[in-house]
């Protein structure tokens, strides 16, 4: 999954953050959104078009993120609510 931030549409919206999944074999993109903010919820609605379209993948790669769990240093204190679904 990729995130950007970002004006995207200039000055005629609100800066918003563009959601990708890619396939990491073929490097397709299979899902794409524009959200306001990087939430739990914005993480779960890709996540839901992704799988509506291609079933559940193998493996999903997602970076330290708090929403995806809650770590010190390499420590994992415990799973978020997105981990666990």
């Amino acid at each position: 999954m990729e995130i950007s931030r970002h004006a995207w549409f200039e000055d005629r919206a609100p800066k918003c953050t563009m959601m990708i999944y890619v396939d990491d074999a073929t490097s397709s993109i299979t899902a794409a959104k524009f959200v306001p903010a990087e939430t739990p919820e914005s993480y779960q609605q890709i996540l839901e078009e992704h799988l509506n379209k291609y079933g559940k993948p193998k493996e999903l790669y997602v970076d330290k993120h708090s929403i995806f769990l809650i770590t010190r240093g390499n420590e994992v204190l415990r799973e978020t609510h997105f981990a666990r679904v």
